[in-house]
């Protein structure tokens, strides 16, 4: 997918620009993010570690290295840790293929893609390695979510 260029503005914003994809666990750096945060006066490898961990939010780039790194991600409810006695907790620690399958690069793409609404479960239902844990956690989360 192409990223839309952004002019330097010398502010934080990236109006409205889009990420690119992440493929097998292998990070690129929007390249325009790059540059115009390098001009801010921020050191490269510095900006690219930081558009790494803000998953290429320029904006969120730009605090992380302002140094709000604890706020990155922080505003959202899903980043909440579940507790260790919640079911869904429980099902993911009692299945070791679930545990591998969350420390793959393959699957945190595909986790990245749902929250990001660029797929749906079904987009991953031929992919015989994680089509099926991710089919599980979703059927679980779906009952757990219904309970409450």
């Amino acid at each position: 997918k192409a990223v839309v260029s952004t002019q330097s503005t010398g502010a934080c914003s990236s109006s409205g620009q889009r990420r690119p994809r992440r493929r097998r666990g292998v990070f690129k750096a929007d390249q325009d993010a790059v540059r115009n945060l390098v001009e801010m006066g921020f050191p490269e490898g510095e900006v690219v570690a930081a558009l790494e961990v803000t998953r290429n939010n320029q904006q969120e780039a730009c605090s992380y290295l302002l140094g709000d790194k604890h706020e990155v991600g922080q505003s959202n409810d899903m980043y909440t840790p579940l507790p260790r006695d919640h079911a869904l907790y429980k099902l993911v620690m009692e299945r070791s293929d679930i545990q591998k399958a969350l420390m793959t690069p393959k699957f945190l793409d595909a986790m990245r893609d749902l929250e990001d609404k660029k797929a749906t479960i079904v987009d991953f239902s031929d992919d015989s390695e994680i089509g099926p844990i991710l089919f599980q956690l979703s059927k679980a989360i779906q009952k757990f979510s219904s309970q409450t």
